[in-house]
C-alpha cells in the first residue's frame, strides 16, 4: 500500500511561514550541513553523540512532559525529535522544549490497518536533509521534518495477490529498523530485505533471502550488514549485502541468541554480538578473525568511541574491550535488573539505568531513572542527575553539550542552566501525582519557558549588532560564483561559544551581520577550497576573504580546530570548520584525509603522544560520524616530536600546539 502526499498544507500566507520557507530553500537548496541522524544511536559507531562534544553537567535546561511514555529522542537542526508510546511525533526547540509541531503517527498509519494484524509501537526516528523517517511494525513513514507534513508512506506487502478478488493485501511486519545512506533508505522485514529511494519511497531492490525479525542493519560504505534468521531450523546469520543492487556478498551463521543485536565495524573488522560472545569477521570475505567472550549474556548493541567496544551485560554491567587487540579493560557494575543504556563521547560514559526508590502510592514498586556520567580511564563519577518521577528510559541523545534523558512520560534537557526552570516544577509535579489529570496534555509552562528564553539567548539579540560588507574570493579556476559561500559567524568570550549563525553568499559577496564587541571570527567555504578562519573587530565594516585552492599532498594547519585544556573534547567553536571539511569531502568524494595532532613539549612524551592521538581520533570521529567513509580518514598523533617553533615561549608552545590536515 502507497501513500503518496504531492501538495502539502504549508502555506506562504502569513509573515511567520514566508520567513520558514526563506530559510528552508537557503538551507538545503545549497547542500548545507543539515545535522543528520540517519541511522540508529545517529552513527555507524551507535554512540548517540555526533558531535564530540560532552555533556556539561546535570543543570535543567528544560523539561517536557508528553501524553505517554517518552522514547528515544534525537536532534537535527535546532529541533529535538521524541516519540511517545500513544504514537505521537514532538517536534521541540532546542533551547526551550516548546512544542514547534506534533502529528500523531495513528492517523497515518490508520490507511495501513486494515488486513494488517501486526502491531506495535513506533520506532527509532530518524533524520536526513529535510526527511524525518519512521516506522511502526506496519509501515515506513517520510515526513517533512520542519512542519511534520507526510512526504509519502510504504507497508510491507508481501503476495499482492493474495486472497481472493477483494480482500486485502496481506501486510507484513517491518522489523529490521530503517537506515538511511546518503539517498536511499534500507529495512527489513520477516520475507525480505529492501531498499527505497528516500525522497520517492519508491523500491529500488529486495533481497528476499534475508527474513529479519529485529535489530538494526548497519552500514560501512558499499556493505549493508543486517541480521536474519530461520527459525524452522534455528539458525542465526549474519548478511553483508552490496548497497548498490542488494545481491548477497557474503552470509555467515552466527550462534543463535535470544536477542539479535546489531554488528559495528571498525577499520575493516566486524564486531558481532550473539549470546555470551562478540564476533569478529573480515569486511571484505567474512572470514572469522577472532571472538570477545564476556563471561555473560550479551543485552545491549556494541557501542564504539575511543578505540574501545562497549557492551552491556547481564542487564546491569557495562564492559569495555580494546577495538585493537580485543583485550578486557575494565567494567562497570550497576543495580541488578536497572536495563541500561549508554552514550558515549571520547573517554565519557553516559550510563542511564532504573532505581528502585521505595513504593508508590497504588503498592508497586517505583523504579526512577538516574544517569551517571562516567569518565571511563578511571571509572570515576563524574556528575550525576536522577529523576523525580517514576519511570522507564530509553535511548539517550547528546548534542552540543545538552543530554536529551527520557524519563516516564517526561524528557529532560541537562547540561546547562534554563532560564526561569525552577517556577515550574511545582506544574510539573502537580501535574504529575493529581490522579484526575489528564495526563495526555504537555505541561502547560513550555511556551512561557519559551518567552523567557528568547530574552536570554544571544542568537535571538536584538541589539549589539553591526553589519559588515563581506567579500569571499577564490582562485580563477573555481569562484565562489561557481558556489555557493557558507559563512559562520561566531564570538567567543570568555572561553566559550556565546554566538553562532550560519549564513549564505550565493555570489561570495554580500552583508552580514555581526556582533558587537571583541572575539568574533568568521569561518567561508565553498565545496571545492579550504575554509579559511579570520578574526574581526568591532571596527571592521568591509572585510575580504581569499580562499585557499584544496592541494593534495600538502600540510595544512587547521588552527580553527581547538580542544579542551588538557583534554581531547573539541571545543564548540571547532563544529563549524569541521562542518565544513565535511563539505567538501563529500563534494570531492576521492579525497582522503590523513589527521596529525601535535603538542608542545610540556608533560611527559608517552602522555603527550596518547594527548595527541585522542585529539587526532576526535576529529577523525567526527568526520566518519557526519557521513565520510572510515577508509577515506587515519588518524595519528606525534607528541611534541616534530615542533614548529621554540618550546621556550608560550607563543612557541602555542604553535607547537596544533592539528595538521594532509588530503591525498
Amino acid at each position: 500500500m502507497i501513500y503518496n502526499k504531492v501538495k502539502n498544507s504549508f502555506s506562504l500566507t502569513s509573515p511567520f511561514n514566508k520567513i520558514v520557507f526563506l530559510i528552508l530553500i537557503s538551507f538545503y537548496t545549497k547542500n548545507i550541513f543539515a545535522g543528520d541522524w540517519p541511522m540508529y544511536k545517529g552513527n555507524l559507531y551507535f554512540s548517540s553523540n555526533n558531535d564530540e562534544i560532552p555533556a556539561n553537567g546535570n543543570d535543567v535546561k528544560w523539561i517536557f512532559r508528553g501524553q505517554s511514555r517518552m522514547l528515544n529522542p534525537i536532534v537535527s537542526d535546532n529541533l529535538v525529535y521524541s516519540i511517545d508510546l500513544k504514537k505521537n511525533i514532538y517536534a521541540l526547540d532546542k533551547e526551550t522544549g516548546a512544542i514547534v509541531w506534533m502529528k500523531n503517527i495513528l492517523t497515518i498509519g490508520a490507511d495501513f490497518k486494515f488486513g494488517s494484524k501486526v502491531s506495535g509501537k513506533v520506532k527509532y526516528p530518524l533524520v536526513s536533509g529535510k526527511y524525518l523517517i519512521l516506522s511502526d511494525a506496519t509501515a515506513i513513514y517520510c515526513l517533512n521534518k520542519n512542519n511534520g507534513d507526510i512526504i509519502w508512506a510504504r507497508t510491507a506487502l508481501v503476495d499482492q495477490d493474495y486472497g481472493k478478488a477483494g480482500t486485502p493485501v496481506r501486510i507484513d511486519g517491518i522489523y529490521a529498523d530503517p537506515l538511511i545512506d546518503q539517498s536511499r533508505i534500507y529495512y527489513g522485514t520477516r520475507n525480505f530485505f529492501a531498499a527505497r529511494d528516500l525522497a520517492t519511497g519508491n523500491l529500488i531492490w529486495e533481497n528476499k533471502d534475508v527474513k529479519t525479525y529485529s535489530g538494526f542493519p548497519a552500514v560501512y560504505d558499499k556493505y549493508i550488514l543486517t541480521q536474519s534468521v530461520d527459525y524452522s531450523n534455528k539458525i542465526y546469520y549474519l548478511y553483508c549485502l552490496d548497497s548498490a543492487t542488494g545481491t548477497t556478498v557474503w552470509k555467515r551463521e552466527v550462534p543463535v541468541s535470544i536477542q539479535i543485536f546489531s554488528p559495528i565495524v571498525y577499520k575493516g573488522k566486524i564486531f558481532m554480538p550473539s549470546a555470551d560472545s562478540v564476533y569478529i569477521y573480515n569486511l571484505e570475505s567474512g572470514d572469522s578473525i577472532d571472538k570477545i567472550i564476556t563471561n555473560g549474556v550479551i543485552t545491549s548493541h556494541p557501542s564504539f568511541s575511543d578505540r574501545e567496544i562497549r557492551i552491556i551485560i547481564n542487564n546491569h554491567i557495562l564492559a569495555s574491550y580494546d577495538s585493537e587487540d580485543y583485550h578486557f579493560l575494565y567494567s562497570i557494575d550497576l543495580p541488578e535488573k536497572s536495563s541500561p543504556v549508554l552514550a558515549v563521547v571520547r573517554d565519557q560514559l553516559y550510563l542511564a539505568y532504573s532505581q528502585e526508590r521505595g513504593k508508590l502510592k497504588d503498592k508497586i514498586n517505583g523504579r526512577y531513572i538516574v544517569l551517571d556520567a562516567i569518565e571511563s580511564e578511571n571509572q570515576k563519577i563524574l556528575w550525576s542527575f536522577k529523576s523525580n518521577f517514576p519511570g522507564g528510559t530509553s535511548e539517550i541523545a547528546l548534542e552540543n553539550g545538552i543530554l536529551y534523558l527520557p524519563s516516564g512520560d517526561l524528557l529532560y534537557a541537562l547540561g546547562e542552566k534554563g532560564s526561569g526552570i525552577e517556577q515550574h516544577w511545582e506544574e510539573i509535579i502537580k501535574k504529575s501525582t493529581n490522579e484526575n489529570a489528564e495526563s495526555s496534555q504537555p505541561f502547560p509552562d513550555n511556551q512561557r519557558i519559551d518567552e523567557n528564553k528568547k530574552k536570554d539567548s544571544p542568537d535571538k539579540k536584538e541589539n549589539g549588532f553591526h553589519e559588515i560588507e563581506l567579500n569571499v574570493s577564490a582562485d580563477e579556476k573555481s569562484t565562489p560564483e561557481n558556489n555557493s559561500v557558507v559563512v559562520d559567524v561566531m564570538q567567543v568570550l570568555d572561553g566559550k561559544l556565546a554566538y553562532h549563525k550560519k549564513e549564505i553568499l550565493s555570489n561570495g559577496k554580500g552583508k552580514i551581520s555581526i556582533p558587537d564587541g571583541e572575539g568574533v571570527q568568521i569561518i567561508a567555504s565553498d565545496a571545492t577550497h579550504m575554509p579559511e578562519k579570520v578574526f574581526i573587530n568591532e571596527e571592521s565594516r568591509d572585510i575580504s576573504i581569499q580562499l585557499q585552492e584544496m592541494v593534495k599532498e600538502q600540510v595544512i594547519k587547521m588552527d580553527a580546530i581547538v580542544f579542551e585544556l588538557n583534554k581531547y573534547y573539541l571545543k564548540k567553536e571547532s563544529i563549524p570548520i569541521l562542518e565544513q571539511v565535511v563539505r567538501v569531502m563529500k563534494s570531492q568524494s576521492d579525497l582522503k584525509l590523513e589527521i596529525k595532532g601535535h603538542t608542545d613539549s610540556t608533560g611527559g612524551s608517552e602522555y603527550n603522544k596518547k594527548l595527541s592521538r585522542k585529539r587526532a581520533d576526535s576529529v577523525a570521529e567526527f568526520l566518519v560520524k557526519n557521513g565520510i567513509s572510515p577508509e577515506r580518514v587515519t588518524s595519528e598523533g606525534y607528541g611534541s616530536d616534530f615542533p614548529v617553533a621554540d618550546n621556550s615561549s608560550e607563543s612557541g608552545r602555542s604553535k607547537n600546539r596544533r592539528t595538521e590536515f594532509i588530503f591525498h
